[in-house]
């Protein structure tokens, strides 16, 4: 592998661009999010028409010069290119007879919009490039200029030629005016479209305001005498997150200065007392763990994810609805799963399927989840689901499980949710996480306290606390809301797995550091418990998300380790 490497890397028509960084700001959920492109070799000069004369047989410049840089060419033309190419030199083609990418090739293929990117960072001053200087001529008079040969102007910092002017140049993705995050590592862009992703401008582009960006697309079928392209291969994937490390983790340990109550620390001892004492509270029956029926809804074919409505059978004759999210290019394999409980499952995918409360910016976990590589899974709280509304949905539940507590029944919804998530080829069962918000941060910390297969949990906040908020309301606990008890005692059922709490000084914040306090002689790491408290009130802040996106993350992706 590391010949290859070498080999790749000495190709003189190429040069290595080093894994890099750069801001998207995602424009569903609004977020900035650090997207990760791994290292990668591109074209030191745009396509010249005799190398796409030598590898196609064809000439289709109307300008001719063998070192001018091929255009009229259409995006298929180019993916053509590529793969012919490839085989000529027994490399991998990176496209299939459909124009989709093949995973793992090693032959040429057209740069990603953040390649591209990466690359133009380093673009250096634009006075260089081959542009118009001027803004207002007569366009009569444009006629006259052409493109130059590639190379013959000053290449940017990292040795690239004319990525800005001469001609645009395709790229792989397709195009979106508002940017569409499909993932954060080497992003491919969406998953459909209507044309083509151009970038850098031609020798007609002017330096104008207007041509700010120089982004612009094209139909890829469609062929014209500004537009070429430059060859990219891939070298390494981008990395993950490095591993949860003491130096990451102290962010989510600031503790106030001075506690404003004591909890005595609870005995590691008495836990498997106080699981039964809650389970009597919450009124939860035995498990059965049976594969549960599922009945499709509806599927979703999205421009950054794929997925699928479905109802799931939770009790005879009973269904929750569950919105289960794939990554926009699934890769093979089992993938690790963020669980995203909350009113409806409209907010946790960022956008209107048909439930009661849409919405989703910040809240959007779901499509956030799909974007760091998992298969998230949205499941509608019951109040929301069984009945009218919360009053007929409860009185409902009374009637057919006397006894049972409404954050009982989310934690029965959660387990039947995962016998269903267990027996898919496509999920890894070692690795299922939890993230909730406000309804769904209670949902999300009750379902992990008596589902030990939930191995990491954000609870965005909950109420760590009893009198923090209205758990004696009567579809949570109501009268079975216990005098003598709190959640700490959820916290020790949890333990030692991960527990991240978002707070903002509403519902939690310096106020709920006690009860991590009390929890922590149940974690062997006392660093896997922490609290990152944003003080903006009880939405969740853009930082807050993204530090809870990279907790599950590091915690739960494939190459994480296990613990």
């Amino acid at each position: 592998m590391l010949a290859l490497l070498l080999l790749l890397a000495a190709d003189p028509e190429m040069l290595r661009v080093e894994p890099g960084s750069l801001i998207i700001e995602d424009s569903g959920t609004g977020l900035k999010t650090n997207v990760r492109v791994g290292a990668f070799l591109l074209g030191r000069t745009e396509v010249t028409q005799a190398e796409y004369r030598r590898v196609t047989g064809a000439t289709p410049s109307l300008t001719k010069g063998d070192q001018r840089p091929v255009d009229h060419v259409s995006w298929k033309d180019a993916i053509r290119y590529a793969n012919r190419r490839s085989t000529l030199e027994k490399l991998t083609p990176c496209y299939s007879a459909t124009f989709e990418r093949v995973s793992k090739c090693n032959g040429y293929r057209l740069p990603t919009n953040a390649e591209w990117t990466i690359a133009a960072q380093h673009a250096g001053d634009l006075t260089r490039a081959n542009l118009r200087t001027g803004g207002h001529e007569d366009i009569a008079a444009l006629n006259g200029l052409a493109t130059r040969d590639v190379a013959s102007g000053a290449p940017n910092a990292l040795g690239f030629y004319d990525l800005y002017g001469n001609v645009w140049e395709w790229c792989e993705d397709w195009y979106t005016a508002d940017p569409l995050l499909d993932s954060v590592r080497d992003p491919q862009g969406p998953l459909r479209g209507v044309e083509k992703l151009i970038r850098g401008g031609s020798y007609l582009s002017s330096r104008s305001q207007w041509n700010k960006g120089f982004v612009s697309s094209f139909a890829p079928d469609r062929r014209g005498p500004y537009t070429g392209f430059r060859l990219a291969r891939s070298l390494t994937p981008a990395a993950p997150l490095p591993p949860a490390d003491s130096t990451w983790l102290e962010q989510f340990q600031q503790r106030p200065a001075t506690l404003p109550t004591t909890l005595p620390p609870i005995d590691p001892t008495t836990v498997p007392g106080l699981r039964r004492e809650w389970a009597t509270i919450l009124g939860l029956p035995k498990p059965s763990h049976l594969p549960p029926a599922i009945r499709p809804i509806q599927q979703f074919r999205e421009t950054t994810w794929n997925g699928q409505l479905l109802d799931l059978q939770v009790e005879p004759a009973w269904t929750s609805r569950v919105l289960v999210m794939e990554p926009a290019r699934k890769p093979a394999g089992r993938l690790p799963v963020v669980i995203v409980p909350f009113y409806d499952v409209d907010a946790p995918a960022g956008q209107n399927l048909g439930g009661r409360r849409t919405g989703g910016g910040t809240r959007a976990f779901g499509r956030l989840a799909v974007q760091r590589g998992f298969l998230a899974v949205a499941i509608r709280w019951y109040g929301e689901g069984d009945g009218e509304a919360y009053d007929e949905s409860v009185a409902l539940l009374a009637q057919r499980r006397p006894g049972l507590t409404g954050l009982g029944k989310v934690v029965l919804d959660t387990q039947r949710l995962i016998d269903y998530l267990v027996t898919r080829p496509d999920v890894d069962p070692a690795r299922i996480g939890i993230i909730g918000h406000s309804l769904g941060g209670k949902m999300a910390l009750y379902a992990t306290a008596f589902e030990p297969r939930i191995r990491a949990i954000v609870s965005s906040e909950p109420g760590i606390a009893f009198k923090f908020t209205n758990y004696e309301a009567f579809w949570y606990l109501g009268k079975n809301l216990p005098a003598n008890r709190d959640q700490h005692e959820l916290l020790a059922l949890i333990a030692p797995r991960p527990f991240l709490l978002i707070a903002g000084e509403s519902a939690d914040g310096d106020k709920s550091w006690p009860y991590l306090v009390a929890a922590q002689p149940l974690y062997p790491n006392p660093q896997h418990l922490g609290s990152l408290n944003h003080r903006q009130g009880h939405s969740p802040t853009p930082d807050s998300v993204t530090a809870a996106m990279d907790w599950l993350e590091r915690f739960l992706l494939p190459d994480a380790p296990r613990r």
